[in-house]
């Protein structure tokens, strides 16, 4: 399955945010001034019924969000419900696309 990005939303800020929407979740790239990246992860209920199983994806995506290049602000990833039930082995390529998909958008503008 392929990543879709959206086109810019009208923002005031130097480079516009924009949206990777994947199966399992929505991955937006954040404005700011920062010189490191924020990340924040976004589990509702319906995505995973257990405390658990949220802390359990949480780790998962900060972990391989490290690695995802210096875009001077913030990712903000929304799990979505399709991924109750997901194994890891299912999500695991999701999260090297948009790896993918990252690295070759700050790597042209940066």
């Amino acid at each position: 399955m392929h990543a879709t990005i959206s086109r810019p939303l009208p923002y005031g800020g130097k480079r516009p945010p924009f949206l990777i929407k994947k199966r399992y979740f929505l991955v937006k790239i954040l404005n700011g001034e920062s010189p490191r990246n924020r990340l924040t992860v976004l589990i509702p209920k319906s995505s995973a019924r257990k405390s658990s199983e949220r802390n359990y994806w949480r780790r998962k995506i900060i972990g391989h969000g490290k690695s995802w290049p210096n875009a001077g602000g913030g990712f903000m990833v929304r799990v979505l419900p399709a991924i109750e039930g997901a194994k890891p082995k299912d999500v695991r390529p999701e999260l090297d696309s948009v790896s993918e998909i990252l690295n070759n958008k700050f790597r042209t503008t940066q």
